[in-house]
């Protein structure tokens, strides 16, 4: 596994109306820390693929586009530009994963609350943003894995 710089909590589910739940740093031997790395390490390598690459261009190109972006006009090179930093930045850290015990259904799998950011695009931090995944479906993945290993383990035995 690609080792990356990650920054994952836990978001527990508070009982209390009207109330936030407490957060926990999750600790790196932890088995919904070791799952969330493994799940951001395979969706950055699919990223860092030529294809990934070109769906980025893409979707920023379309964004661009809809957003009417000054800098844009169609300059394909401005659009590889901004891929470039945003995939290095993407490589290099992880925006900040939550294990979020707080959704209400598990037919919501993760969602990103875009952090505000403004500046120039080198002056982007990932970490500012977030990445929150129900931790009920969490949760079932790492029963999965367990149970797949154990199978695994008396296969083998």
């Amino acid at each position: 596994m690609t080792s990356r710089n990650f920054a994952v909590v836990r978001r527990h589910a508070s009982h209390i109306p009207g109330t936030q739940g407490r957060f926990e740093v999750l600790q790196p031997a932890s088995p919904r820390y070791i799952l969330l790395a493994a799940a951001w390490n395979k969706a950055v390598d699919a990223i860092l693929s030529d294809r990934g690459i070109l769906a980025v261009r893409a979707y920023l190109a379309m964004e661009l586009l809809a957003h009417g972006h000054a800098g844009f006009h169609r300059n394909h090179s401005y659009v590889i530009g901004i891929a470039r930093i945003f995939v290095e930045q993407l490589n290099a850290r992880s925006p900040l994963l939550v294990d979020d015990g707080t959704f209400s259904t598990t037919q919501i799998v993760a969602e990103h609350p875009r952090g505000s950011w403004s500046g120039s695009y080198d002056d982007f931090n990932i970490r500012a943003q977030a990445i929150k995944l129900n931790s009920v479906v969490c949760i079932r993945h790492i029963h999965l894995t367990h149970i797949c290993a154990l199978r695994t383990d008396n296969d083998s035995g």
